[in-house]
């Protein structure tokens, strides 16, 4: 066929695997050890103790599986399941169960051998019940089809939990390293080939569309891509259609991941979806042909970036094609090819009636502008950063809803409150307020900027859920240590030079 390369490469290509993961698939085919990774008891004991894990997920799995295929106690989640359109061949392809009580998956691989220890280590059980319990599960794989995690959803009637909860990371799962339904688009691969990867922003939008015949769907593990995912996206395929939310969080999370997409060298086009419809919605009510026209209509990032800022002006009066002429500028500047910036520079043009040089120009100088901008976080000690680390943390699990630390145990004066740092705050503020703990309603509401991101994009691994409840525990700790020790020095130094003697005994109170 013409490609060169070794049987590295091959396989690399052929599995859509990085080097390290290939390599390791030769060595275990082949039934060689590979020295320099375990030539030592410590990595011995944990490849076997990591192989008995994936196992106990296999078999978690399989008890999930069967229970919802019980005529009785799986009627009310399968009937569920058809209301959405997800068909036992569906059902059965994703490999979706049910956990139907909070007992018996415990009782279950406790009867096969598996400790207490070993499932709070997989995010199985807390507390000896079932983490996902009454809920329809949704496997987790990662590139290899092995089950590293579950997700599960709500459905019964009346059942005011949050409607998703997830696996949180584990020894075998990191979500920002996770594509869910990658394995899926290797196995497209086998059988003829993948033109295209449609992204969507959850697993349910992937089984919604896999229920119509459209299965070249991924979602990431949350609304914001990472850099690891983007380049495992690429790798199985470099063409990549974004298909969100059609509402304002979706299409500022599509340009959000769309960036990376690009900076990861893929080539990447936006679906308009109609006004607050996703793609569930789409198929199920247009059904699979008109969904693919959307898809088939999909407008690079740039033409998507520039049709959404026309839509914000009124392009009839000289204001609006002014305002658009300068929101468009910023467009431009982001396109790294100068001929293809020169195209949609004539596109702009056209529109808003400002010559295509002075776009040109004034594109060119807001870039070296924003270079120069580029700065690290003033972080002056290691106090400083470990404030805003913290901060980081407990505001990201929150907005995943992991309610480790919940917005109740945090004050909102714990947070940094700096000019350019109000973000933090904010979040607070809205989740106080009783708004649903997810990334998304932040775009309704705030422009993207770099401190939104670095909370958007945090991430830390933990070996067990007890070791990520005692991190986030103690960043809440480290926020109210933070704000109290200002405040007592303060005070101290309001004492010292207060020379009114009620003044002082009130400070000293």
């Amino acid at each position: 066929c013409g490609v060169s390369g070794d049987v590295i490469r091959f396989v690399m290509e052929f599995e859509s695997l990085d080097f390290y993961d290939a390599v390791k698939l030769l060595a275990s085919r082949a039934g060689m050890t590979l020295p320099a990774l375990e030539n030592t008891g410590e990595q011995k004991q944990k490849k076997e103790r990591n192989e008995r894990l994936l196992k106990m997920m296999y078999e978690a799995c399989s008890y999930y599986f069967k229970m919802l295929r019980q005529p009785e106690k799986g009627r009310e989640a399968r009937d569920y399941l058809n209301s959405r359109g997800i068909t036992d061949e569906i059902s059965k392809r994703y490999a979706l169960g049910l956990s139907y009580d909070s007992s018996g998956l415990r009782n279950y691989l406790l009867e096969r051998g598996y400790s207490d220890r070993d499932m709070e280590e997989c995010g199985l059980t807390s507390d000896r019940k079932d983490s996902l319990s009454e809920r329809i599960i949704v496997p987790i794989r990662d590139a290899m089809g092995k089950v590293v995690a579950f997700g599960g959803r709500v459905y019964k009637k009346g059942d005011e939990r949050p409607k998703y909860k997830n696996t949180a990371n584990t020894v075998l799962f990191d979500k920002g390293r996770t594509l869910f339904g990658a394995n899926y688009i290797k196995d497209l691969k086998l059988s003829g080939g993948v033109k295209e990867i449609i992204l969507v922003e959850g697993y349910m939008d992937v089984i919604a569309l896999g229920s119509k015949g459209v299965l070249n769907a991924v979602a990431a593990m949350g609304t914001a891509l990472t850099p690891t995912q983007a380049r495992a996206i690429k790798r199985l395929c470099s063409s990549v259609v974004l298909s969100y939310d059609g509402d304002e969080a979706g299409k500022k999370a599509a340009l959000r991941n769309a960036q990376i997409l690009v900076q990861e060298g893929a080539e990447v086009k936006v679906a308009a979806l109609p006004e607050g419809m996703d793609p569930d919605d789409v198929i199920k009510n247009y059904g699979k042909e008109e969904y693919l026209k959307f898809i088939g209509e999909a407008k690079p990032v740039p033409l998507y970036r520039l049709d959404t800022l026309e839509s914000k002006f009124n392009l009839a009066t000289v204001d609006g094609r002014a305002k658009y002429a300068s929101a468009a500028v910023e467009v431009l500047r982001d396109i790294p090819d100068p001929l293809e910036r020169e195209v949609y520079a004539a596109l702009v043009s056209e529109k808003s009636k400002a010559g295509v040089d002075s776009l040109l120009k004034q594109a060119a100088e807001v870039k070296e502008q924003k270079q120069e901008e580029i700065v690290q976080p003033p972080i002056q000690s290691k106090e400083y950063a470990a404030k805003y680390i913290a901060a980081r943390a407990v505001l990201k699990s929150m907005l995943e809803g992991r309610n480790i630390v919940s917005i109740k145990d945090i004050d909102e004066k714990w947070l940094p409150d700096e000019t350019q740092k109000k973000v933090y705050r904010f979040i607070a503020e809205r989740l106080s307020q009783g708004k649903e703990p997810k990334i998304a309603f932040i775009y309704d509401e705030i422009e993207e900027n770099a401190e939104l991101s670095e909370i958007i994009k945090f991430e830390e691994k933990f070996v067990s859920p007890a070791a990520e409840e005692k991190y986030l525990k103690d960043c809440a700790f480290l926020l109210a240590n933070e704000y109290l020790s200002d405040y007592s020095k303060a005070l101290v130094q309001s004492y010292e030079t207060e020379s009114d003697e009620n003044k002082k005994k009130e400070i000293i109170k």
